[in-house]
Formats: C-alpha cells, sequence, structure tokens
C-alpha cells in the first residue's frame, strides 16, 4: 500500500483510490528497479514492452549522433511516464533513457494495460482512459516542439517557444520550466547562441528575463 500511495498523485492514477491502484500492481506485475546517476535506463535500439514510470528521481531521453554530439529530447520528472508508443508497437527505442538522478523506476507492461481481465474493473477501465488522454495530451506537445524546430533561425525558435508559453499561461509575464541548458537542448541550439540572441532581444526592448523568468514587451520588434 505504500507504493500505491506513492503512486496516487500521478494523473496516471487519478480518480482511484489507493486500493485502486494496490489492486493494479499487483494485477499488472509491475516491478521497481533504482537507477544510479548516468546510469542507463535503455539503450537506443532497445525493444521493450513497458512503460517506465519515475516514482522518484528524473531521467532524460537522450539522442547522440556518430560523433557523440547529444540532443535532450525530452525530461522526465518525479510520477512522469516514458516509452509507452514504443512498448506498444514493440519498434525499437529511438533514443537513450539515461537516469541524471537517483532514480526508482517502475515498470509496467503495456500488453497487461490494454488487455483487461474477465473482471474488467473499473481500476483497469480508469487507468487505460487516463493513459489514452495523457498520450493524446503528449502529442500536441510533440506537434508544438516540431513547430518550434521548423523554424529556422534561433530567433524564430525562441519567439515561437517564448509566444506559446505566454499563450498557455495566459499572461506576458510568466516562467518556463527549464534552465538555459535544457532550452537550448529543448530547441536543438547551441547554449552561447541561445543566450546571445535573448540579449539581443532585450537590448531591442522586446523581452526581458532573469534565469527562466520572461517577460514579452514589444512583440512589434520581433
Amino acid at each position: 500500500m505504500l507504493l500505491a500511495n506513492k503512486l496516487l498523485p500521478s494523473r496516471l492514477f487519478s480518480n482511484m483510490t489507493s486500493e485502486d491502484v494496490d489492486l493494479l500492481i499487483h494485477c499488472l506485475h509491475m516491478w521497481k528497479k533504482t537507477y544510479g546517476i548516468g546510469e542507463y535506463v535503455h539503450h537506443i535500439n532497445d525493444t521493450y514492452n513497458s512503460i517506465g514510470f519515475v516514482i522518484s528521481g528524473k531521467v532524460h531521453m537522450i539522442a547522440e549522433d556518430f560523433w557523440g554530439n547529444r540532443n535532450l529530447i525530452q525530461e522526465f520528472g518525479e510520477l512522469e511516464f516514458y516509452g509507452e508508443a514504443h512498448s506498444m508497437t514493440k519498434q525499437p527505442m529511438f533514443f537513450d533513457i539515461v537516469a541524471v538522478k537517483k532514480s526508482d523506476i517502475l515498470f509496467i507492461n503495456t500488453d497487461r494495460i490494454i488487455t483487461t481481465c474477465h473482471n474488467a474493473c473499473h481500476a483497469h477501465q480508469q487507468l487505460i482512459a487516463n493513459l489514452m488522454r495523457i498520450m493524446s495530451e503528449k502529442k500536441l506537445g510533440y506537434m508544438h516542439k516540431a513547430d518550434f524546430l521548423s523554424k529556422r533561425t534561433t530567433r524564430g525558435k525562441i519567439t515561437a517557444f517564448l509566444s506559446e508559453q505566454a499563450r498557455i499561461q495566459g499572461t506576458n509575464d510568466f516562467l518556463i520550466p527549464y534552465n538555459r541548458q535544457y532550452l537550448a537542448d529543448y530547441l536543438a541550439v547551441d547554449r552561447s547562441a541561445l543566450s546571445r540572441e535573448l540579449s539581443k532581444m532585450r537590448e531591442e526592448g522586446i523581452l526581458d528575463f532573469g534565469n527562466n523568468h520572461f517577460i514579452l514587451i514589444n512583440p512589434d520588434g520581433i
């Protein structure tokens, strides 16, 4: 029941009781493993049949080219999960998954998720509904990122990203959930080029910023 209580705040287990979650842990044969800092949870081209759910810690999804250059695709923190598309389709993993903190990962077999037992219990049906909703939201997020990356210039990527953040948060004065390096990786630009362009935009009166706090001032200057 202790593990169930840890999982309960996650959106994957929303509209459930701790008893529901405990039932699913046993019914779906979920299992847990701990990874140290820098340890690979999955390697590129791995095939697997389970979602990776981060109970504690943090993992990065990373693309690495032939020369060892890394691009951070996505970060998954506590109570977030990854790998649902690859595990459901049985396609090889396109990326590496690396623990950047000591991390406890819960593995949930997707075949067991999508195949309900004869009881067809409420908890299992709710889990499927939650998973489908979250996957749909992730799909929209990937579409937004594709739009950012389609911009040809660093400034274009910055303005597209910040405009979207302002729209989501309903204000021109907002915080973003990324530090400078993560933002550079997310937008697939060099960190120094990102910092240089942000400084230019501040000098031109387009925006102001401090760490992850941004204020959009003059969109006409973009």
